[in-house]
């Protein structure tokens, strides 16, 4: 009977907030993108190959209007992603380049080590946000069994979370 009562319960609670769950982001093909959209990535990123597009259309299931646009692209036929997105008026919000870890900066690899030197560095993302531009890197770290990011200026200063920007933690980046 408990286990009747717990399945009844857990189905209920699911039903009742699903809809407050995050959504995924979808592909979508760049005709479905708004031409202004894709003239931003031509002006911020010129020469650059799109391989993907994706939109969110919101923060829960019951959002339609599309909240953001992001192009996942290279340079150069490159295989180094880098990642954009864009308000629905074409407005670049943030980039994200995406750093092996032999490629992060010095200054912030010994700073990493230095604060977390049981874990090991997987790679990081050199993020820049516009309005107002700020730029920071996201190092990802692991442990045998935790995954934890530490975020750094372009100084390496290290940002806590709690003082990460809100765009970080409105899109969940």
């Amino acid at each position: 009977m408990k286990q009747i009562t717990l399945l009844v319960f857990t189905l209920f609670s699911i039903s009742c907030f699903s809809q407050d769950l995050p959504r995924e982001t979808s592909a979508i093909s760049t005709n479905e993108v708004p031409q202004n959209v894709r003239d931003s990535q031509e002006l911020n990123f010129p020469n650059s190959y799109v391989r993907e597009w994706h939109v969110d259309r919101g923060l829960t299931a019951t959002d339609s209007v599309p909240e953001r646009y992001m192009s996942k692209f290279s340079f150069d036929g490159g295989t180094s992603n880098q990642f954009a997105t864009y308000l629905p008026n074409g407005m670049l919000f943030f980039h994200s380049k995406f750093l092996q870890d032999d490629e992060i900066p010095s200054n912030i690899l010994m700073k990493t080590r230095a604060e977390y030197d049981k874990f090991e560095i997987q790679h990081a993302d050199f993020i820049t946000l516009y309005n107002p531009k700020r730029q920071l890197y996201k190092v990802k770290l692991r442990d045998q069994t935790r995954i934890q990011n530490a975020y750094y200026t372009v100084d390496a200063i290290s940002i806590p979370k709690k003082n990460l920007p809100e765009e970080l933690l409105v899109f969940k980046y």
